[in-house]
């Protein structure tokens, strides 16, 4: 790539070594932007992809070099929000996925590591007891925090159904046998 004042000029289509060296230094920062938002992996990956080859079509339109950096966050953004507004989106209905939606474990004694293990299987085995869909509303609007509109699309669901199936579930759990020995040993 080379930065005359006034344009960019991207490596030519065979410069190997320049793309890298371009992909290099701008693609973290690309991944973190695209990671803010609630896409999964490939998802993630796609839209870098495609901040990529939007760069290759509109290059000429940057003006001022120093902006490539914002230039290049501003259509991965841009890209994840795309991806958000079209294109239905799937939530898995498996309970072992959701157990990979809670925040990691610190580093704690042997102890407390076995505790946290016994209520991750009771979460688990709680939630087996919800029907798919509403597993979805729960992990959707409880631990990924999205919000109701996004799940309705997501689910298929009427409008301002999320808000009530969200409180009967919950309610559901905190009556299920499993939480109800969790909270008498706790």
């Amino acid at each position: 790539m080379s930065i005359a004042p006034d344009r960019i000029t991207l490596p030519e289509g065979d410069d190997r070594e320049a793309w890298k060296a371009l992909v290099k230094k701008y693609e973290p920062s690309l991944l973190a932007v695209a990671r803010q938002f609630p896409l999964d992996e490939a998802e993630v990956q796609d839209a870098v992809q495609c901040t990529w080859i939007r760069l290759l079509e509109r290059h000429e339109s940057i003006r001022n070099p120093k902006a490539l950096a914002g230039w290049l966050r501003t259509i991965c953004r841009n890209e994840c929000l795309n991806r958000l507004r079209h294109g239905k989106r799937t939530m898995s209905t498996d309970p072992k996925d959701f157990i990979q939606l809670l925040p990691p474990q610190r580093q704690d004694l042997p102890d407390e590591i076995t505790i946290q293990n016994f209520r991750r299987v009771t979460l688990h085995q709680a939630l087996e007891e919800l029907r798919p869909v509403v597993r979805s509303v729960v992990v959707g609007s409880v631990v990924e925090k999205r919000p109701y509109r996004e799940l309705e699309h997501l689910l298929d669901v009427p409008s301002g159904s999320i808000g009530p199936t969200r409180m009967r579930a919950l309610n559901k759990l905190r009556k299920s046998q499993q939480v109800q020995n969790l909270l008498a040993a706790s």
